[in-house]
Parts: C-alpha cells; sequence; structure tokens
C-alpha cells in the first residue's frame, strides 16, 4: 500500500479505538447477560466459562466499574484483529486483509459486541483466532502453528462450546475433502483434539451449555438480522464476494473454497466469526473491484443502493420516532448521525460507479465507522437519560429515612424479561439485595419482614394486595426502548 492508503488505515484504526472506548464508563448495565455477569462479581461468584471467570475477578463486591468490566471484551478483540491480520497476511496478501481489519472496524455488530461486558466478543475473537490458526497450517504445516492451534481451540471451546466446535469442526472437514492442500489437516486432526477438549471441559464441569452469558445464542432469526445489520456499510460487496465464492468454489479455486467453507459451518454453528468471515469476503471485493475485468461490478453497485435506500428509509422513521421522544434535540442528534452515514455512503456508491478508489473506500469504512461514534456520543445520552433509571431508583431509595447499607431489598423482575440490571444496581447499594422469583414470594417476604424495601413492575403492585402507603414511581425504558415503571415500597 502506498502512503494514502497506509494514512487511511490507521486514521481508521484511532477512530475503532476510540468507539470501542467511548462512553464504557456512562452507559448503564444492560439487562441480560452483562447484569448476570455483574451480580456474580458483586457477589464474588463466577461461573463456569473463561470470560466469566475473567470478569469476575475484574469486579469486587459492593462497587461496579463499568468500564473495567467492559475493558477485557474492548482488549481480546484489539489482540484479536492484530492476529488475525498477522497470521493470514503472508496467506491473502496484505491489501487483503488490509481490507478485512478496514471492513471488521466498519462493521456496526463487532465494535458495538466489544462493548457489552458479555461473552459474545469472547467467542467471536477467540473463533477468528482459531480460524486463522487452522489455514495458516492449512498451507503451513508447520509444529508450530499447530501448538498454537492445541492452544487457542480449547479456549474457544470453553468461551462458546457448540458454536466452536461445528464451525471449526465444519470448515476443516470441508477443507479436508475439498482443499487441495487438505489432507495437510490429517495432522493437526482437528476433530480429535476438539472432542478431547470439550470433554475435558466437560469432566472439569466448565462446559456451559445453557449460555446465559451470551448476547446472541441459537436464535436464528436474530443471529441472522444481527449479523445482516452489521455488514450493512459494505452489503454489495458481501453479495458479491457470496456469489463469487459459491461460483469458484464448484470450480476448486483455492480461496474461494476457504472462504465458502468458513461462511457456510459458521452459519450452520450460528457462530459469531462469521462477521470476520463476511469481512474478508468483502475485503477480497474491495481488492478486485477496481480491475477493468472485474465480474460482479452490477451486483456490487446494487446492494450498495439498496443499502443505501433501506438507510434513508430508516432514518426518516427513525427522526420521526425520536422527535417525539426528545423534541429537537433527540431530531438533531438523529440527524447528526443519520446523515453522516448516508452521506458518507452516497460518497462510497459514487466512488464505485466511478471506480475512485479512495471515494468508495473512505465512503464504504467511514460510513460505519462515524456512525457508530454518533451514536455513542449524541444519542446515547438521551437514550440513558431514560435507561439509567435502574440506576437511580436504588440509590435514590438509600437516601430515605430509615433505609441503610444493610436494609434487606426484594427486587421482582419483570414477567418474560432478562436478568434485570436493576438487582445488580441495587446490590451495590443494598448488601441484603434478594432477587424474588414471583408475587408471591416477594408478598410473602413482605409480610414476615415488613422492614424490607420492595421494588417492583406497577403491573405487579395490584396483584400484590399489599397495602402501602409510599409508592413513589420511576419511568424509563428496557433494552429494547419499551417503557419500563417500576414502583417502590418503603419499609414500614
Amino acid at each position: 500500500m502506498g502512503k494514502k492508503p497506509t494514512a487511511f488505515f490507521w486514521v481508521a484504526t484511532a477512530l475503532l479505538l476510540f468507539n470501542l472506548l467511548v462512553s464504557n464508563d456512562y452507559t448503564t448495565l444492560w439487562s441480560g447477560p452483562e447484569s448476570l455477569l455483574a451480580w456474580q462479581a458483586l457477589h464474588a461468584e463466577a461461573g463456569p466459562t473463561l470470560h466469566e471467570q475473567l470478569l469476575a475477578s475484574v469486579g469486587r463486591p459492593g462497587a461496579i466499574n463499568l468500564f473495567l468490566l467492559r475493558l477485557p471484551g474492548v482488549l481480546v478483540l484489539s489482540l484479536s484483529l492484530l492476529l488475525f491480520y498477522v497470521l493470514l497476511r503472508p496467506l491473502l496478501g496484505r491489501q487483503h486483509m488490509a481490507n478485512t481489519l478496514l471492513l471488521a472496524a466498519a462493521s456496526l455488530l463487532i465494535t458495538n459486541l466489544a462493548k457489552v461486558g458479555a461473552g459474545d466478543i469472547w467467542a467471536l475473537s477467540l473463533q477468528g483466532i482459531s480460524l486463522a490458526l487452522l489455514l495458516r497450517y492449512l498451507k503451513q504445516p508447520k509444529r508450530a502453528w499447530q501448538l498454537a492451534f492445541y492452544l487457542v481451540f480449547p479456549l474457544a471451546i470453553w468461551v462458546q462450546p457448540l458454536q466452536s466446535l461445528i464451525f471449526l469442526l465444519g470448515t476443516a472437514a470441508y477443507l479436508y475433502r475439498l482443499h487441495p492442500d487438505g489432507k495437510q489437516l490429517a495432522r493437526l486432526n482437528p476433530w480429535v483434539s476438539g472432542l478431547v477438549a470439550a470433554l475435558g471441559l466437560y469432566l472439569l464441569q466448565w462446559l456451559d451449555l445453557p449460555q446465559y452469558s451470551f448476547l446472541i445464542g441459537w436464535d436464528t432469526l436474530t443471529f441472522l438480522l444481527v449479523n445482516a445489520a452489521g455488514v450493512l456499510p459494505f452489503l454489495g460487496l458481501v453479495m458479491a464476494g457470496i456469489y463469487e465464492s459459491y461460483k469458484r468454489s464448484r470450480q476448486g479455486e483455492e480461496l474461494a473454497l476457504i472462504l465458502s467453507g468458513a461462511a457456510l459451518f459458521a452459519l450452520l454453528g450460528h457462530a459469531l466469526a462469521l462477521q470476520l468471515v463476511l469481512a474478508m469476503i468483502a475485503g477480497k471485493q474491495l481488492k478486485s473491484y477496481f480491475a477493468e475485468n472485474y465480474p460482479y461490478r452490477n451486483i456490487v453497485i446494487t446492494g450498495t443502493v439498496l443499502q443505501l435506500v433501506a438507510a434513508a428509509c430508516g432514518l426518516i422513521l427513525f427522526m420521526m420516532y425520536i422527535f417525539v421522544e426528545f423534541r429537537g434535540l433527540g431530531y438533531r442528534a438523529a440527524l447528526a448521525a443519520g446523515g453522516v452515514y448516508w452521506m458518507l455512503s452516497f460518497v462510497g456508491v459514487v466512488g464505485l460507479l466511478g471506480k475512485r478508489e479512495l471515494y468508495a473506500r473512505t465512503g464504504i469504512v467511514f460510513s460505519g465507522l462515524l456512525l457508530t461514534t454518533l451514536f455513542w456520543l449524541q444519542l446515547n445520552p438521551l437514550l440513558e437519560s431514560k435507561r439509567n433509571w435502574a440506576e437511580r431508583l436504588p440509590a435514590e431509595s438509600r437516601e430515605l429515612k430509615g433505609v441503610d447499607a444493610d436494609t434487606e431489598c426484594l427486587v421482582l423482575p419483570a414477567e418474560g424479561t432478562a436478568f434485570p440490571n436493576l438487582a445488580a444496581y441495587c446490590k451495590v447499594q443494598f448488601t441484603e439485595t434478594v432477587l424474588v422469583d414471583s408475587i408471591g414470594q416477594l408478598v410473602a417476604s413482605r409480610q414476615a419482614r415488613p422492614q424490607t424495601l420492595c421494588l417492583l413492575p406497577e403491573d405487579a403492585l395490584e396483584k400484590t394486595g399489599l397495602e402501602v402507603q409510599d409508592t413513589a414511581r420511576f419511568e424509563g425504558w428496557n433494552n429494547r426502548l419499551q417503557p419500563v415503571i417500576y414502583r417502590r415500597l418503603q419499609p414500614e
């Protein structure tokens, strides 16, 4: 790469690192896996998986440091992207891998997963490194790559067993049968090593199948939607790359076999490394697009224009919605984030149509990067004004007369919701916080110990039958930006 692409690469890298760190100490805990891991850390407990044990060591009873809770995910992603580049550059070339990293940085999924203290980014990172080591051994069957694979692959299984096994063992079997050098994998034998690692983790009781610490699990529709949203800035390149990989893999072309096999089994196994594989697929198209004989130019332009139209429609609807909620302030924030994304995407279309590589690369990469930046700087503070009720409620309750750190606090989650972030914030304020399972359990505890503090959804209050005087009302939003109302029953 020349001077301009190199400068371009480092500017994008700096912006990626900024996106990974911005607002991590400000954003309220997300209900679900992040709140569960914070709850475990507050109780000095840890789940069986690698990331649960590491994240529990970051926290401590009585306090939540949101920045430290999310920092390990940022670090593991940064290290994995660097290793992914270093391991595959000798095989795929510097330009292809630079494009891959740029598009991974522009992904609307990868960066945002790393900003949540959950297991997803750990699975994506370790699966990606394992794939890179598998491919490096495929082309250079040296003992160093074999030993490195045997070290990283069990870690990927430890974090997310089923997805990692299906993805990596399936890809290895596919390459073994169809790749010209596939027989090299017989010595590596990832199938036996993977099953042995899984068995060892099972015997140590470290194999976690329920996967409560993951945002994205086995729900196929959710998995497909979040991955489609992630590649939106470079959708046209992905569409062309999938078509080319399918077409050329039938002809036995080496790189097409690698990309098609990895994408197929990442999809079948619901492996989060699919987003990295799609970045590799799109990176090859970005490298080849400006050649005179490039045959898939119409597919790239069609996909890019389609996402541009979809983004415009989505932006209009979102601006209408956020204007209703936040009036002019919300409208301006949405316009800043969505408008920059749309304008840069349009620059990308101009670059693709005019075969201007700098315009195309700038539009495609920086549309995703700056949308993420402006979301966390402009929109997230507004959303936090609605989401931070879970932190304010126990903090304000602590100031009540007769309430102190030793007061027992009962928390009833809203029906059908994920692990509540309210429980973790209550544990910070009240050492005797109890998460109750039902209205009946809350009523029984309250009647037996009237001096307890109770926090429960408004629709559950009427069902308790309790006669109370203080029922302070707190309104806000949940993870899906839906209204939620909680009531506080002061100790008698």
